[in-house]
């Protein structure tokens, strides 16, 4: 083999591997990277109703604790400790709602009126009067099984729309 044809078949074998390499570093780009852009709007949004649901969900959480707990100081009523604890549970349930009015306040343009409404409907016909009691007269004042169903079903309905919303499925 002459010094000519040597030196073309090293250039071909050269410019083969330099072509395997860049379409593996290609395949790996597309199979690494989601097919479809990433809407900034939606992810904004998707995160946005994350912390919405998860503040919400922290609120019935403490309403339930402070269910079980108010069902343990009936079974148990020379323990004053557990009153505290309820008072403790459903204060950290209004703060919870609070930081949730405060949020969907601070994400006017990202958050719907849809969701905004959700809020502010169970807000004014179950929460408000339930908290004014609680403010006023402890734990002894409510009715935790009612507030505690009333969260359950913000919650859900909170969860349904914000799905809808951001484009998953609704179940």
């Amino acid at each position: 083999m002459d010094a000519t044809t040597r030196d073309w078949l090293v250039i071909v074998c050269s410019l083969a591997g330099l072509c395997a390499n860049l379409t593996i570093l290609i395949i790996v780009f597309k199979v690494g990277t989601p097919h479809r852009a990433v809407n900034s709007v939606r992810a904004g949004r998707k995160e946005a109703y994350t912390i919405i649901l998860g503040l919400a969900a922290h609120a019935g959480d403490c309403f339930n604790s402070a269910l079980i707990r108010q069902k343990l100081l009936r079974s148990r009523p020379d323990n004053p400790e557990i009153g505290v604890q309820v008072d403790e549970d459903l204060a950290n349930g209004w703060a919870a709602l609070e930081e949730l009015g405060h949020r969907l306040q601070g994400e006017q343009l990202i958050c719907s009126e849809s969701i905004v409404a959700l809020f502010s409907d169970a807000r004014n016909k179950h929460f408000w009067n339930a908290e004014s009691l609680f403010r006023l007269h402890g734990h002894a004042a409510l009715d935790l099984d009612a507030l505690n169903k009333q969260t359950k079903d913000l919650v859900a309905k909170l969860k349904q729309r914000c799905r809808r919303e951001i484009g998953l499925t609704v179940r």
